[in-house]
């Protein structure tokens, strides 16, 4: 028995057959009673079937039931026929039909409604895409060019529910949704909540198919960072963030309003998307970033692993401006090395050997730690682990039985050659 496919049931109740789809069906606890004793007592199944109407529930008794099988779209389409005699009344069908079981309803009789002329058509067939879009986006692919339309009707309502199902799409099929890139943007200012999160989310899925028709739309990305829903804060934040990766000097001159977003107050998702951003910016060009050291620093502290590591990161490329200025926060970096992920632990030991290179005594009393990480499974934080401690050199005063390990039996040979110049630069110390 399962609770979750969908089935044809044959069954019979007082002599008269019937035969029903069932979405649950589910064997019930047996029953004690004045006329069975509880190892007598007959097997019951619980069914849902789904009607045109809703659901009823019944309870069988297993003798009762003749045949139990796994239901296709056609037998389950055939119970749920479209009737109407317009297409309007075909449309509002399709939406009853939708609301209450996605699944008995063909994407492609809603699609070929999407272009009517008729507003009741036109917004009952939206609808009812919008009810299955999530679980079968990837047939509802050719129905972008009409929702595309709707877009530029500007009816509140239709676009709605247009934006959404372009969202939906766009998760499947990022490049067919490009296509609607130009109706969809302007949303990302519109009065209604849902359709700026709906637009959002479809333009951070273009972005990374094609990150130059969302460039140029910084001001009213940073817009919605600073006063928008927490929802679209870190849909902004996630978009500026691949647009910085293109072109950090458009998302440069916005930085005094990012990093106002990292106070404490933020959720650790806003802050994660923004540290997303600033990063970004300061891979390319760290200059103007090194202003901000000490509020991406306090980002160390956070309970929060993914924001803790972003923040390394950060830290690593403004290590090359001004490795003096990041070294002070030397000691809250090492804690980063205590994290779950190989993520955490990368960006950490990569600002670390970023600063053993110009102040190794920072990074001294923490070399235990980061000689633990050379049994990390990832090989980069491995090269990064041997980084550092090439750079510390004998002041680690470490022993370097782990690091000869690995320098002789470690998987990778990029590993082996790092810990071999590690061993090397500790010798040559050491004399």
């Amino acid at each position: 028995m399962t609770q979750t496919s969908t089935f044809t049931v044959e069954y019979s109740i007082n002599g008269s057959e019937f035969e029903q789809i069932a979405t649950t069906v589910k064997q019930l606890q047996p029953r004690e009673t004045q006329e069975h004793p509880l190892d007598e007592s007959p097997i019951e199944v619980q069914m849902t079937f789904i009607t045109p109407d809703g659901k009823e529930t019944k309870v069988l008794q297993a003798g009762d039931i003749q045949t139990v099988s796994p239901a296709d779209e056609a037998a389950v389409t055939d119970r749920f026929p479209v009737t109407g005699a317009t297409q309007q009344e075909r449309a509002v069908q399709l939406e009853q039909y939708a609301s209450l079981h996605p699944s008995t309803v063909v994407p492609a009789h809603i699609i070929t409604l999407l272009g009517s002329t008729d507003a009741k058509t036109a917004r009952a067939s939206v609808a009812a895409l919008r009810y299955i879009v999530d679980e079968r986006g990837d047939e509802c692919i050719s129905a972008i060019h009409q929702l595309r339309r709707h877009l530029d009707i500007h009816d509140d309502p239709i676009a709605r529910d247009s934006l959404y199902c372009l969202a939906s799409i766009a998760r499947v099929s990022p490049e067919d949704v490009v296509f609607a890139a130009t109706s969809i943007t302007p949303y990302l200012t519109h009065e209604t909540q849902q359709c700026r999160e709906s637009a959002l989310v479809a333009c951070e899925v273009i972005a990374t198919e094609d990150v130059d028709i969302i460039a140029g739309h910084e001001e009213t990305l940073v817009g919605l960072i600073r006063d928008g829903s927490r929802t679209e804060r870190v849909q902004a934040g996630k978009i500026l963030a691949t647009i910085a990766a293109d072109y950090p000097e458009r998302v440069e001159p916005f930085l005094p309003q990012l990093i106002s977003r990292l106070s404490g107050s933020g959720r650790f998702e806003e802050r994660i998307a923004v540290v997303s951003v600033v990063g970004r910016v300061a891979q390319a060009n760290p200059t103007p970033v090194v202003k901000y050291i000490e509020d991406i620093a306090a980002c160390l502290d956070a309970h929060n692993e993914k924001l803790r590591a972003n923040a390394a990161a950060t830290l690593y490329d403004l290590a090359a401006e001004d490795s003096a200025a990041v070294a002070e926060y030397t000691d809250s970096i090492a804690t980063v090395l205590d994290g779950k992920t190989s993520y955490a632990k990368l960006n950490a030991t990569g600002a670390l050997a970023r600063i053993a290179d110009t102040h190794p005594s920072r990074v001294a009393p923490h070399v235990d730690t980061v000689l633990a990480c050379l049994t990390n499974e990832n090989k980069a934080v491995r090269v990064n682990t041997c980084c550092v401690l090439k750079r510390l050199g004998n002041e680690a005063n470490v022993s370097t039985d782990l690091l000869t390990e690995t320098a002789l039996n470690d998987t990778d040979d990029d590993v082996q050659l790092q810990a071999f110049q590690a061993l090397d630069e500790i010798e040559t110390d050491g004399q």
